[in-house]
């Protein structure tokens, strides 16, 4: 029976496979939605203070968003497929580092008679509003049911960048982090902290809004005409070096979205459009047909004498 099983398993896919309608072209409207969930973060920065050079550690916490989108290009056999959709996401990401440095007193909105020594830290607000291009390998999807595609786009980023810096380092029980790696140091510094990040960071004050451009590339499976489900990852670029309030490696900034998506086909619901041009021609047609009756020929009378 053991053996047994995994045949049975894979003729199972296989026959759904088979029977399965990926995509239905005299339905589908070109219309689609998805929603979308997972987690923004930003990559490792290098804060350098002498010899010393430490590297922020990246966090993230799970949110979400969604897509609305248009085929603009999709023909049955076709081998490519393209869209163009709105995404509006939604993110917050943190970073820390085991690097002490001197926050001026001045930085901060309360009223401090000196400079604090504090752990460098963030934590990264965003709503993005952007317009994305999706090009998918579509004849792979009809064969298949695979969805296969890269996307980008360019929209507009509201963000806010926040530090935990105004207790100081008084604020994470002092732990010792001499022999923990960065990662490790991160990870005890964020559980120590209480999260409360209080103070703009250094060169961001207050809603930050910048034009960034975006690429991405997902993977999913179209279980039926409407519903879909897989994976994306996308890449923003800030074009500038100030996304997380440490500019130490010179770099320009971007951020990450690992998320899980499910999609929905809209359907039309009334006749399709293939259906209601044939309907419209065989009324043409029927309507322009003629019955003519048979003509009959009069015999005119023989003349009479």
């Amino acid at each position: 029976m053991k053996r047994k099983l995994p045949l049975l398993i894979v003729s199972f896919l296989i026959s759904v496979v088979s029977f399965s309608q990926f995509r239905n072209y005299k339905t589908d409207s070109g219309w689609n939605i998805g929603f979308n969930s997972g987690g923004t973060w930003q990559e490792k920065e290098a804060i350098i203070n002498g010899s010393d050079t430490a590297f922020t550690q990246p966090f993230t916490s799970v949110r979400g968003g969604f897509t609305f989108g248009k085929a603009i290009y999709e023909e049955e056999g076709s081998f490519f497929a393209f869209d163009l959709r709105f995404r509006y996401l939604r993110g917050i990401n943190y970073g820390w580092s085991r690097e002490l440095e001197t926050i001026p007193a001045s930085q901060f909105n309360h009223f401090l008679s000196s400079d604090i020594e504090a752990y460098k830290n963030y934590r990264m607000d965003l709503n993005e509003f952007s317009l994305e291009g999706v090009l998918t390998l579509n004849r792979l999807l009809e064969q298949t049911g695979i969805i296969l595609y890269g996307f980008g786009g360019i929209g507009v980023v509201d963000y806010r960048v926040k530090t935990d810096y105004l207790d100081g380092k008084h604020q994470y029980n002092n732990p010792d982090l001499t022999y923990e790696s960065d990662r490790n140091a991160a990870i005890l510094l964020k559980n120590n902290s209480d999260l409360q990040f209080e103070s703009n960071a250094p060169g961001v004050i207050g809603n930050q809004l910048k034009i960034m451009p975006s690429l991405g590339i997902g993977l999913g499976y179209q279980f039926n005409e409407v519903f879909s489900m897989g994976i994306e990852h996308k890449l923003t670029y800030a074009l500038h070096n100030n996304l997380d309030g440490i500019t130490s490696d010179a770099l320009n900034d971007r951020y990450h979205y690992t998320a899980i998506k499910m999609g929905f086909n809209i359907l039309n619901t009334g006749s399709s459009s293939q259906e209601s041009n044939e309907m419209f021609q065989e009324d043409y047609y029927q309507s322009t047909v003629v019955n003519t009756p048979p003509s009959t020929i009069n015999t005119p009378p023989p003349p009479t004498t």
